[in-house]
């Protein structure tokens, strides 16, 4: 599989689990909020209009973590496991090319039913819209990789807008183990999102 297939993939991959996970905290009892599972037969809740969606706070499921970044919520997605090698499937004795990059997908969107102005709603704190670390899990841990995503004339979010944006981790030099991917916005209470990946 190709680099630009495995992230179209994995952005697809991204928003299916957030689909999903929309789907299952959406169908709760009429006209109230639940982050509890539906129960059979349900219907989805009453939307509250310009307040927040149904959603728990914060959930995951594997490779995606979710955090309510009022007015916003944040995804981030990357794989639990991966492969430094690509297996060659014409040679399968051949140790294989060595991964370039780690797709990281951030998702933020806009959790109220109504329009959000970035600047008078989220109070950012300087020019970026979130920053992304990588760490070494263990004992030895260190800080491997660090990104800033520019506002760029972002201005804001319609009702239920959804903006994505893939971070490539470069793998050259990267050791087989356990890392931590933390994603913190620059915007609200400012909270770190985390989730871990294995490389192998």
């Amino acid at each position: 599989m190709s680099r630009r297939a495995a992230l179209t993939l994995l952005v697809v991959l991204v928003a299916g689990i957030a689909a999903a996970a929309g789907f299952v905290y959406y169908r709760s009892q009429p006209g109230t909020i639940s982050t509890s599972a539906p129960g059979p037969n349900q219907l989805p809740p009453s939307p509250v209009p310009g307040g927040p969606t149904p959603l728990p706070n914060f959930f995951e499921s594997p490779g995606l973590v979710s955090r309510r970044a009022e007015p916003l919520r944040l995804y981030v997605a990357v794989a639990r496991e991966i492969s430094l090698r690509k297996q060659d499937s014409a040679d399968p004795q051949s140790p294989g090319k060595t991964l370039a990059s780690v797709p990281i997908v951030v998702v933020l969107e806009n959790d109220t039913y109504k329009k959000v102005d970035f600047d008078s709603e989220l109070a950012p704190a300087g020019e970026d819209l979130f920053t992304l670390a990588v760490i070494r899990d263990g004992s030895n841990a260190e800080e491997v990789f660090a990104y800033r995503e520019p506002r760029a004339g972002l201005s804001g979010w319609q009702p239920a807008e959804r903006k994505t944006f893939t971070v490539s981790w470069p793998t050259s030099g990267a050791a087989a183990g356990n890392y931590l991917v933390s994603v913190k916005p620059v915007f609200g209470k400012q909270e770190t999102l985390q989730i871990r990946t294995t490389l192998r």
